[in-house]
């Protein structure tokens, strides 16, 4: 009998030391691969783990435990299974033989290795991430994208973008192209991933050979993980195209709209040509970005060819593949505009010519229903009428093109208009009932001559910014517009000249325009060569003219040669400082910075001042009078102020340069660099330990 309790003792100690040699191994339950680096599971995949035939006891069925994964106890809830042993409870039971085999799904864990666990026995496996759902599936930019997933890193955050991949596997994109993704979702700490982002620009998918569907990834944000740590959910969200309608609305002939869409075909990372049709216009737009936008946000802008009242749909299509297209309904009503050609002053008996486009062309019938196919019809009447103070004149009827909707024509200044000054022109149209209008300036015959002076923001363009008989905010240099009324038809005026005292300034024709007035339309003419100013046949002349930079500050009159002087036909112009200069005193060039050290100067030029007056150029801590043609100002022209200006002790920094004068104060955008710098050191002998007298800037 002691025999025998050796021999099973033997054995036990066999099977022990069976056991502790054991291994157990884990693979992709439908691929017999086994889980390494390489090949990884994901969560929720269905594993097999297998041990041995020196797990157990050789000899009997051995009970081993539980299985782990993580640190998880795998259950029936897992869909744990045995082919190899049984299972009671949660339990594992080896064979006969030594060993087990069981398969299971892998629980919520973040990626990485993870070891599954039976007895004191491990294995090491590897998770993956993926994505589990997405939605919606079809999209537009500006729309939310909820996306799920799971085995990505715990806690950290992950970005989603979407691919496009042709057929054969070539990718086109990323979108967004600049790696950050449309958003951002964190991570929990099973590395489970549920958040939306918002779709930015993603040019256009339908699942078709051209255009497949867009692939969602999801990677990990941190540089040195992008690269291993994404998920991809192949072909599945649709991209469509949409039109931004915002700034359509009510437009008129030749003015302008922003086209900016998202979407639009880009094929292999290549925009496909894109058209616009309004009503029955239908022209090239350009190309679409490799992203499926139009420009970027900034979008192309379109100019509102000729075509009737009414509203229409705006549509881009592409016409590469004629495949994809966005229509904004109702997006952009035309409306009638009306302008003047030629003069913009009249009077009484004066014949005035206008044009005006955007009025109606209807269809013929009872109804008269308006169209807007761009198809001829019927143009509509269109009445004109002048009001002045309250009051309408008729001035006439005229008909608008069977097409276009535009209209010309002229119409005569009523001999019962009385009071001078601007004069509305209405046209409005019979059928619509839109109206539109512009103006002019009226003057009686018998008014005496008279000169006005208004400032322009250039002379291009002859943007008009301000009418008055007096300009108080001018300075050397600036461009002004002047006026005449009420002269002789067809007659010379002499030249223009400004007035100042005993100074007379003659305007020279190389400073002179007639071809663009302060109202942008050329009245009467100048000659080239000697300034001289001729009206038209109204009496009236406009032309734009350039002050001297030079020029003195104060109060100056602006008046005809040829004409007899009176307040009437006197502009009065006040000059104020202006022209600042800051300039470089070694090189002699205007710069808007300078570097300078204390004890260097910098080199300071104004004008507009009063002759004689004393101004006070100040640069922080820095301040200097300097008198008009005193000693210290180098330009011997009066009002011009040219000084060399010395920095004084001050701490370093960029202080401005600024003009006090007997007006106010011409503050600039010129700056003085003043760095750090040694300025004295004594250098005389010293002892070790003694005290240096030093000056720093």
């Amino acid at each position: 009998m002691r025999g025998v309790g050796l021999l099973a003792l033997c054995l036990t100690l066999a099977g022990g030391t069976a056991a502790q040699a054991a291994g157990i191994t884990a693979k992709l339950a439908f691929e017999g691969t086994v889980i390494d680096t390489l090949n990884r599971a994901t969560v929720g995949q269905l594993i097999t783990v297998e041990s041995d035939t020196a797990f157990g006891n050789p000899a009997a069925e051995t009970a081993i435990g539980v299985l782990t994964y993580d640190g998880i106890i795998i259950t029936s809830a897992n869909d744990l299974t045995v082919s190899v042993g049984k299972i009671e409870g949660n339990n594992i039971t080896t064979a006969a033989t030594g060993h087990f085999k069981v398969s299971f799904r892998v629980p919520p864990v973040a990626y990485g290795e993870r070891s599954v666990v039976v007895s004191v026995r491990s294995t090491s496996t590897y998770v993956q991430p993926r994505i589990t759902s997405v939605s919606p599936i079809q999209v537009v930019k500006g729309d939310t994208l909820s996306v799920v997933g799971d085995g990505f890193r715990s806690g950290e955050k992950v970005r989603v973008e979407l691919v496009q991949v042709q057929a054969g596997g070539a990718e086109v994109g990323p979108h967004p192209a600049d790696e950050d993704g449309f958003g951002e979702i964190t991570a929990d700490s099973t590395g489970r991933v549920a958040g939306s982002v918002t779709v930015g620009d993603a040019p256009y998918a339908d699942g078709s050979t051209n255009f497949p569907l867009h692939t969602v990834r999801v990677k990990d944000s941190h540089g040195d993980h992008e690269a291993t740590i994404r998920a991809s959910l192949a072909s599945v969200v649709s991209v469509t195209p949409i039109l931004d309608s915002s700034g359509f609305g009510n437009k008129t002939v030749g003015s302008e709209i922003t086209l900016k869409g998202h979407g639009f075909p880009a094929q292999f990372g290549v925009g496909n040509s894109l058209t616009i049709q309004i009503g029955g216009s239908t022209v090239v737009l350009g190309t679409a970005n490799a992203d499926g936008s139009i420009n970027g946000g900034d979008g192309i802008k379109y100019t509102i060819p000729t075509m009737s009242y009414g509203t229409r749909d705006v549509k881009v299509s592409d016409t590469t593949t004629g495949t994809a297209s966005h229509t904004a309904s109702n997006a952009i009503s035309i409306i009638p505009k009306l302008s003047l050609t030629g003069a913009l002053q009249g009077t009484n008996g004066s014949t005035l010519n206008f044009s005006g486009t955007g009025f109606a062309v209807h269809d013929g019938s009872d109804d008269k229903n308006i169209k807007t196919d761009g198809t001829a019809g019927t143009g509509e009447d269109v009445d004109l009428s002048l009001v002045k103070a309250g009051i309408s004149y008729d001035v006439g009827k005229v008909t608008a093109n069977s097409t276009t909707g535009a209209v010309s024509g002229t119409f005569t200044v009523p001999l019962n208009i009385f009071s001078t000054g601007t004069v509305t022109v209405q046209a409005q149209g019979a059928i619509s009932g839109a109206a539109a209008t512009t103006s002019f300036f009226f003057s009686r015959p018998s008014d005496d001559p008279q000169v006005r002076a208004v400032k322009v923001s250039n002379s291009g363009g002859a943007v008009h910014v301000v009418s008055v008989t007096s300009l108080s905010d001018v300075s050397p240099g600036d461009l002004i517009g002047v006026r005449g009324l009420n002269f002789s038809s067809v007659a010379s005026i002499g030249t223009l000249r400004l007035v100042k005292g005993f100074t007379a300034i003659t305007v020279a024709p190389a400073d002179l325009t007639d071809a663009s007035g302060p109202d942008g339309v050329a009245v009467g003419t100048a000659d080239d060569v000697t300034g001289a100013i001729t009206t038209d046949i109204g009496g009236a002349f406009a032309v734009t003219l350039q002050l001297p930079t030079d020029i003195e500050g104060g109060t100056w009159s602006i008046q005809a040669t040829g004409a007899a002087l009176t307040a009437e036909n006197t502009a009065v112009i006040d000059i104020s400082p202006g022209r600042f200069e800051l300039i470089d005193p070694d090189s002699g060039l205007t710069v808007s910075s300078i570097t300078r050290l204390i004890g260097e100067s910098i080199r300071v030029r104004a004008s507009g001042f009063l002759p004689g007056e004393t101004v006070t150029i100040q640069t922080g801590a820095t301040s200097v009078a300097i008198k008009d043609d005193g000693d210290d100002d180098a330009d011997g022209d009066d009002g011009v102020i040219q000084a060399d200006v010395e920095l004084t002790q001050q701490p370093f920094g960029k202080p401005k340069v600024a003009i006090a004068h007997a007006r106010g104060t011409l503050s600039t955008d010129g700056e003085v660099v003043i760095p750090n710098n040694i300025v004295k050191i004594d250098t005389s002998e010293s002892k070790v330990g003694t005290v240096q007298d030093k000056q720093l800037g």
